[in-house]
């Protein structure tokens, strides 16, 4: 019983430690209760949120305690699945428009592509221009984005269209030439 009482205020002082973006304790309580860097079922779940929140130094923190940045949400079993998302935390990044968070992840090896169901698909890239991020388009292209590739028969040119974003369109329309 005592076990689950210091279980439960762990949490707190990681979910607080979090919440302040406060990247020393939390990297301290995480070395303190490693059983606590994952999900119960396995994956991957600081990296993803922190991306997602803009919390740089809590997302260096769990890199600096050893999760890669390639490392997806998604429960690998779940491959087949038209859904899965084998994306690492730049997905949430660039979706968010989040630069420096997307620029650091790619600085320390996030990838852009990735291929799923034998499909190449860069959904960072789609998802960054559907949102109208122009500058983070930018950057994705600059370390490789595949901007030809597609998923469910859509892809960042068909997407910032659709949106409205005309200058993403027209920047993707430039480098075709």
């Amino acid at each position: 019983m005592g076990g689950k009482i210091v279980d439960v205020d762990v949490v707190d002082q990681l979910r607080t430690a979090y919440e302040d973006n406060d990247s020393q304790a939390f990297k301290r309580l995480l070395r303190e209760h490693p059983e606590h860097m994952r999900s119960k079922d396995g994956t991957e779940y600081w990296m993803w949120m922190a991306a997602m929140q803009h919390k740089r130094p809590i997302l260096q923190a769990v890199v600096e305690l050893g999760i890669d940045v390639n490392e997806s949400h998604d429960d690998q079993s779940a491959e087949s699945s038209p859904f899965f998302e084998p994306e690492g935390p730049i997905l949430q990044a660039a979706s968010g428009g989040d630069y420096e968070i997307t620029k650091w992840l790619l600085d320390h090896g996030a990838r852009n592509n990735y291929t799923v169901n034998g499909k190449p698909r860069c959904l960072p890239l789609i998802e960054a221009a559907t949102q109208g991020h122009l500058e983070v388009v930018k950057l994705l292209i600059e370390h490789g984005a595949d901007f030809r590739s597609t998923w469910n028969g859509l892809n960042a040119m068909s997407q910032a269209e659709e949106f409205g974003h005309v200058q993403i369109r027209d920047y993707l329309q430039s480098l075709q030439k």
